[in-house]
């Protein structure tokens, strides 16, 4: 600001010494003076718009940088929940060829089960009276249709495992049932 009132010092020194004699004559006095304050307030203007103009490109610079930080800040979140849900499509993946797996096995298992199921009934008629009686419970256990059941695989299984348990322990001991037949 000080600079501008040096300036504007100069200016109207310059002015004066160009109008030399003449400027101080008493009519042209009064319109150079006119003419001087009409040109000061013109400067007064334009100091003021170039004030104004650099405050507000301060403040225009800001908000830019201010949004280019943000928007740097958003697309690096943007990479990141891609990264994650690449991550995620990546785990599902995996978990759904998991799943097949095990899928694949299960079948193999009920398969097993089911084939030992209808083993264990086809047994039932040949094993000897005092272990049929003794059996009886885990064998009404076993499902009829092996094929249509809906019990679990542990469900299933539990009653397989507790026939066989009982045969091998009945095949390792003597037993003597008397009886008529």
């Amino acid at each position: 600001m000080e600079d501008k009132m040096k300036r504007m010092r100069g200016v109207l020194l310059g002015i004066a010494s160009a109008m030399g004699a003449n400027f101080l004559v008493a009519e042209g006095l009064s319109e150079s003076v006119s003419v001087v304050e009409q040109w000061v307030e013109t400067e007064k203007r334009i100091s003021e718009v170039e004030t104004e103009w650099a405050f507000n490109r301060a403040t225009m610079e800001n908000l830019i940088d201010l949004y280019a930080r943000e928007i740097a800040t958003l697309e690096q979140i943007i990479e990141e929940a891609e990264a994650d849900v690449s991550a995620a499509e990546r785990e599902r993946a995996e978990l759904r060829g998991r799943d097949e797996a095990l899928k694949e096995v299960e079948s193999g298992v009920v398969e097993i089960i089911a084939a030992a199921e209808t083993t264990l009934k086809q047994l039932e008629a040949v094993l000897p009276q005092p272990l049929a009686e003794e059996l009886s419970p885990l064998f009404r256990g076993l499902p009829e249709d092996v094929s249509a059941t809906r019990l679990s695989i542990g469900q299933r299984i539990q009653p397989v495992v507790a026939i066989l348990t009982q045969i091998q322990k009945f095949n390792q001991v003597v037993t003597v049932v008397e009886g008529f037949r």
